[in-house]
């Protein structure tokens, strides 16, 4: 009888074991499944994205090459085929940056200072920010270092700061303050003149996702700024 009760017992924890093992596979299942989801769902995206300068830029160039109005006016048309190329170059290249994110590749650190980062970013959208009108309000502490890569942390930068400029009504204001509180860099990047719907909140970090499309098209975003911008900060810890 002992033997039984013990057999029971140890066949009772086997079936938990192998029920809660069975439970964490179809978990990781989902997980998988819903990555290939989403990895089908962005080159898809991307697809999309690269078709339409593609075929601006091919467009163009049949024009010109068989003289048809209004194309045949090179010196206009020839820097707008170049527009459309480069904005498809950038795109290629932000499309690269996020596939070798997703892997997991490697990512040089070193010590860097987001100050001095922050303040080049800055100094670089001087010439738009003085364009449309918009005032810059800056409060960047000093011994802002930490290890990262600085190549990855700029470009993240540069996401925010574009979308807090393009995203911003002339004549208004974006403030940016970067403090160290608790061992963390702290950074807030705010603008004025702007409003973000309650239901674009939750999807502002997807791939590809503008909760104005005209907008963003105008101002040559490709949708992937935000998105790379949250993969860079997270795989700086």
């Amino acid at each position: 009888g002992r033997d039984l009760d013990e057999l029971s017992t140890n066949l009772n924890e086997t079936i938990t074991s192998l029920n809660k093992r069975t439970e964490e596979l179809e978990r990781e299942i989902e997980r998988v499944n819903e990555l290939e989801r989403q990895k089908d769902v962005f080159f898809a995206a991307a697809s999309h994205e690269l078709k339409t300068p593609i075929t601006i830029a091919q467009g163009q160039v049949r024009g010109m090459m068989d003289g048809i109005e209004p194309y045949n006016d090179f010196e206009t048309y020839l820097p707008k085929t170049l527009s459309s190329l480069k904005r498809m170059e950038s795109l290629i290249n932000e499309i690269l940056t996020a596939s070798r994110m997703q892997a997991g590749n490697e990512i040089v650190f070193q010590q860097v200072d987001f100050g001095s980062l922050l303040r080049k970013r800055l100094e670089e959208m001087k010439e738009l920010l003085d364009i449309r009108g918009i005032t810059l309000e800056t409060d960047i502490g000093d011994g802002l270092i930490f290890e990262g890569n600085p190549e990855l942390t700029s470009m993240a930068l540069g996401s925010f700061l574009s979308n807090a400029v393009f995203y911003c009504s002339e004549g208004s204001a974006v403030k940016v303050t970067a403090v160290k509180e608790d061992g963390k860099i702290v950074t807030e990047i705010r603008n004025t003149g702007s409003h973000i719907n309650e239901e674009d909140l939750p999807h502002l970090f997807e791939a590809f996702y503008r909760s104005d499309s005209s907008r963003s098209r105008r101002s040559g975003g490709s949708g992937l700024g935000l998105y790379l911008g949250k993969l860079i900060i997270e795989r700086q810890n």
